[in-house]
């Protein structure tokens, strides 16, 4: 057995460095494991974060409370995404953070939903959810207790949930200092320093890579996979403008002919997030159409490359955790996503002694399983797009990865999906995703041939309508938000 663990470098700052140190001050700090953050000038945090459920049950472990994130991140309930204008002519669909349907059937419930769409029913396959019938309603979710078949995740201030964030490790012995430079000398396949120049040198047993982009440490040891091929629009764009209307817990994202933008409001204002195909449209005239999609004047904050791809991420002592690690598309919370991935299993396989190569091969199988599994959920958005513009029908023709194609092929067919294990996306998700592209399944489970239409769709008819009532009863966002700042 080799020398334990027992100091921690961690390069980086933002949301990738802060969130990092928590959760390791938080599973390793008590054992006496040291944890110092190298603070690197450049936070490559967005303004705005669009979070998935998944956070919650993070923030719980890290000490994080919903009512603290919501008094000082200007945080939002959000119980799904919106896409409208992704099929030119057809409006918008709702993917909800939700289970659909009921259970009282041996068939899934997309086969009643295909059985009542094919004899004229017009409801959405996410109608039949709790988390699609609140968007629909404009309400959040429930002031007390659980929300029971569905979940909710966040609109975050990024600099501000980075305050919390390190706030909450610096009190748990977390080091800090500010650090200009960073040369990496790697021996034998490992770190054994970090040269900072004036500010000295850093050695440690581990290294944690939180650099973003950069990839100061980890970007010497091993290649990019780029992903790009499946993923049109290189540029992303952030502007400001003053909140207007109520909010809603949803997140809008609306296709146009040079891209999309992600519409996250938090509590104090809104925030665009446009990826876009600078061949088509400049940044000049990218600002201008988001001036005109909201009707007001909008402030730029920032024009940066998008870069989705992975690497392997733990080699030899240093462990890339963010998106020095995984870069997912910006579509479906995933900025964020690959961090609390990466994190989780940096703390389930931390390594008992300086020997770590077991822990390295099953933390980069685990990592890549999730990062691949999401990037099939997101490259399918423009695998099944309908719009006539070139950026857009030239993503829809390029070959996707082997494993979304095979999905893709069964779902078209029987309406039937794969397993799922490492995913961060269930079944009901890919679901309401695939049928809100226009994916419907050409030949249904014939069981559902049996089913008696005078019965089934009186039931299914009732079941919406329960849904609809049930969600009437809940809060707007705004008595949310109020409920958590008193509570």
């Amino acid at each position: 057995m080799g020398r334990p663990v027992s100091r921690i470098v961690m390069v980086g700052a933002g949301v990738d460095a802060w969130l990092s140190a928590l959760g390791l001050a938080r599973a390793v700090a008590a054992l006496g494991v040291q944890i110092e953050v190298l603070e690197t000038p450049n936070d490559p945090t967005p303004i705005a974060l669009d979070v998935l459920p998944a956070v919650k049950a993070l923030h719980r472990i890290l000490g994080v409370d919903e009512r603290e994130i919501v008094r000082s991140c200007a945080a939002v309930p959000v119980a799904g995404q919106r896409f409208s204008d992704w099929t030119e002519g057809e409006g918008f669909f709702v993917h909800a953070y939700a289970q659909v349907g009921e259970t009282a059937s041996h068939m899934d419930f997309l086969q009643h939903w295909l059985r009542a769409r094919g004899r004229g029913m017009p409801a959405r396959f996410s109608d039949f959810s709790r988390g699609g019938a609140a968007v629909i309603k404009r309400r959040a979710p429930p002031l007390r207790g659980d929300w029971v078949g569905a979940d909710y995740g966040y609109h975050l201030d990024g600099a501000a949930y980075v305050d919390l964030l390190r706030r909450k490790a610096l009190a748990l012995g977390v080091t800090t200092r500010p650090v200009q430079q960073v040369a990496v000398v790697w021996e034998g396949g490992r770190i054994v320093r970090l040269d900072l120049g004036e500010s000295g040198e850093a050695q440690a047993d581990l290294y944690i890579d939180a650099t973003g982009a950069e990839a100061k440490l980890i970007g010497e040891a091993g290649p990019w996979e780029d992903g790009s091929a499946w993923f049109p629009f290189r540029r992303l764009a952030t502007f400001v403008a003053p909140r207007a209307g109520p909010l809603e817990a949803v997140t809008d994202v609306l296709a146009w002919a040079a891209g999309w933008v992600c519409v996250v409001d938090l509590q104090d204002r809104r925030v665009l997030q446009c990826a876009f195909d600078e061949t088509v449209a400049g940044i000049d005239a990218v600002e201008a159409r988001m001036a005109e999609l909201i009707g007001a004047p909008v402030q730029r904050v920032s024009d940066q490359a998008l870069t989705p791809g992975l690497r392997q991420g733990w080699i030899g002592n240093c462990v890339a955790l963010g998106r020095s690690g995984v870069r997912a598309d910006m579509l479906d919370g995933g900025w964020l996503h690959g961090l609390q991935v990466g994190l989780t299993h940096l703390v389930t396989l931390f390594p008992t002694d300086d020997d770590m190569a077991a822990e390295a091969r099953a933390f980069n199988a685990a990592v890549r399983r999730h990062a691949e599994a999401l990037r099939d959920f997101q490259a399918a958005h423009y695998r099944l797009a309908k719009r006539p513009e070139p950026s857009w029908r030239a993503a829809a023709d390029v070959a996707p990865p082997a494993s979304l194609a095979e999905r893709l092929e069964l779902f078209a067919l029987r309406g039937a999906l794969g397993m799922f294990e490492d995913e961060t996306f269930q079944a009901d998700n890919w679901r309401m995703m695939l049928l809100g592209h226009g994916l419907i399944p050409t030949d249904p489970d014939p069981g559902a041939a049996a089913l008696d239409d005078s019965v089934e769709l009186p039931r299914l008819h009732g079941f919406m309508q329960s849904l609809i009532n049930e969600v009437g009863a809940l809060p707007t966002v705004e008595a949310w938000i109020d409920a958590r700042r008193a509570a």
